[in-house]
């Protein structure tokens, strides 16, 4: 659709000897209106635009210069704006396949690096763990232990207000780390090992009946979110209703 779009708008632009801005439009304006396929919709849109900013750049390059051709200026930048949305929406797929290509090479040069000197050691370090976890790997550990960090301060105060007999302040805290978890975190999972053995550590071997927090806290968040009833962004999320139950039943240990 795209490519059929791309044509039809050169060519009208051609056949008047070349397009202001405003001519440019026009065409993509005309030549869309005909097409009833969302999708040619959408890849019109798209293709007018990249061709109007490229009739643009072109159009400012033969004031600057009077002896550039208009065309040649006109395909080269369309290009140009081409091969890089191309790159950017082929991202998913390509990206994966050079983390692979990225592991390997580190894979092959893992003890290259001379562990003699406390650099070369550090050198033989970063060689091991890209060999090892490609970056975005490397970046998913680290939303983990992000998350860990953040609401690891949460549980930590939750216990001394165990300790004190403050429930109160014990809901609180922990409405705190899923409301912190859910606004910044929610691609992750809340039920994760990582987290759980946190919590575990710093929280729940104090709190022997902590699955009795569930509802106070379930209902200080409802008080305190105005985004509870918020519903999942993309497919595979969860909605905030969802996130807080997954959230509270893993880190208080209530049993269904």
């Amino acid at each position: 659709h795209s490519r059929a779009l791309k044509s039809r708008v050169l060519e009208a632009c051609l056949a008047t000897n070349g397009c202001t801005q405003t001519q440019m439009a026009q065409a993509v304006r005309e030549i869309v209106a005909d097409s009833n396929n969302p999708a040619a919709l959408g890849y019109g849109f798209l293709v007018g635009g990249m061709v109007a900013n490229a009739a643009v750049s072109a159009g400012v390059m033969t004031l600057i210069s009077p002896n550039v051709n208009f065309i040649p200026v006109l395909a080269s930048s369309f290009l140009g704006q081409l091969s890089f949305i191309g790159v950017n929406l082929l991202a998913p797929y390509l990206e994966p396949l050079s983390s692979k290509i990225r592991r390997s090479t580190f894979a092959m040069t893992n003890g290259a690096a001379s562990g003699h000197s406390p650099r070369g050691s550090l050198e033989a370090q970063a060689d091991l763990i890209n060999a090892t976890y490609t970056l975005r790997e490397q970046h998913a550990t680290d939303r983990i232990l992000n998350l860990r960090n953040a609401i690891g301060l949460n549980f930590q105060a939750a216990t001394q207000a165990i300790e004190s007999g403050d429930t109160d302040s014990v809901v609180a805290q922990i409405a705190d780390a899923a409301m912190a978890g859910y606004r910044h975190f929610r691609d992750l999972d809340p039920s994760d090992v990582t987290i759980i053995n946190s919590v575990q550590a710093t929280f729940l071997r104090r709190a022997p009946d902590s699955a009795a927090l569930f509802e106070p806290t379930l209902e200080y968040i409802k008080a305190h979110d105005p985004g509870y009833m918020a519903k999942a962004e993309r497919p595979g999320e969860l909605s905030a209703q969802e996130y807080y139950q997954k959230a509270l039943t893993a880190w208080l240990n209530v049993k269904h």
